[in-house]
């Protein structure tokens, strides 16, 4: 059994500008020690569809459809959000930008120490041991001065460390990682990338990798979903679709940015803009922008279909 399920889930915003549908209609599921990358543009619906499964969806927003199976239990729908009684012992979240995913006025032993006694009911002293020792594990020099310093006392990437550390605390089932990296120089990345992928690999955690990055979903991902205007479009093995992208986007995508050791006569750009979500396009979402553009196109949305065990693409030029 998958360790997330997600169905048919709907993820709308109510403003006053009209209904934003930033996620519409999204299938997934994680196997037990899998690392699913969701990769897409701005806009595209991944951070929400992130948020949606951790139950953190605010005012405007909420899920009208679908629901989210965590360990065989429905854990959100539209009848309710049940995630967050999971939150911070089975499932734990990483933030873009760490200094803002810690308190700037308590010290690291004191929020990490925090996190341990209240999920796992430990004493302030077997507390701070652990947290110890979780900063040690992170790689972080001379832990018993970061323990006793403030956020705005480490760097960047120290304070990525530290956050990871908090998120690896209670020995969760389910990471949600949401552009941890991007708020860090491409050097720092590197070795939190590196850091990360060796720890959750060591502890066999499930992880939804959300990133625009495809770069950084062929270093740390093994299986990746590409999302387009609130949709998944294509999925499969992350070097699979590396290797021989399907649809249209994923191939724009490639296009756009260099890769090492490929031959190619020039860098291509997308056409056109990513739709607005209160009025997205009629039939496939990126019709408006795709090169290949069938008459069927404007007129029928595709589907997910299964072309292998282990690819599966929303494109009519597949049917």
């Amino acid at each position: 059994m998958p360790i997330l399920e997600v169905k048919n889930l709907k993820i709308y915003y109510f403003t006053p500008s009209g209904i934003v549908k930033a996620v519409d209609g999204v299938d997934l599921y994680i196997e037990r020690g899998e690392t699913r990358c969701i990769v897409g543009e701005s806009g595209s619906g991944k951070s929400t569809l992130g948020m949606g499964i951790a139950g953190l969806i605010d005012h405007p927003g909420r899920i009208v459809d679908g629901e989210v199976i965590f360990d065989g239990k429905i854990v959100a729908s539209k009848n309710g959000i049940y995630t967050q009684k999971l939150l911070g012992r089975r499932i734990t979240l990483i933030f873009q930008d760490p200094r803002s995913a810690l308190n700037p006025v308590m010290t690291v032993g004191e929020q990490i120490s925090e996190t341990l006694q209240h999920n796992l009911g430990l004493d302030r002293r077997e507390a701070y041991k652990i947290a110890y020792d979780l900063l040690r594990k992170v790689e972080i020099p001379d832990p018993e001065r970061v323990l006793h310093s403030y956020p705005h006392e480490l760097s960047g990437g120290m304070a990525q460390r530290v956050v990871i550390a908090i998120a690896l605390s209670t020995e969760p089932d389910l990471i949600i990682a949401d552009e941890p990296t991007s708020a860090l120089d491409v050097t720092v990345q590197a070795e939190i990338l590196r850091l990360f992928r060796s720890l959750v690999k060591s502890g066999k955690r499930s992880v939804l990798f959300i990133t625009h990055d495809l770069s950084v979903a062929l270093e740390i991902c093994d299986t990746t979903s590409i999302m387009y205007a609130g949709k998944i479009v294509e999925e499969g093995l992350t070097r699979e679709i590396f290797e021989k992208p399907l649809h249209p986007y994923t191939q724009a995508l490639l296009s756009s940015i260099p890769r090492i050791g490929l031959k190619t006569e020039k860098l291509m750009s997308i056409s056109g803009e990513p739709p607005l979500m209160i009025e997205p396009p009629k039939g496939c979402r990126f019709h408006p922008r795709c090169p290949f553009k069938l008459e069927i196109c404007d007129k029928q949305e595709p589907i997910l279909i299964n072309l292998s065990e282990t690819r599966r693409v929303a494109c009519h030029l597949y049917k």
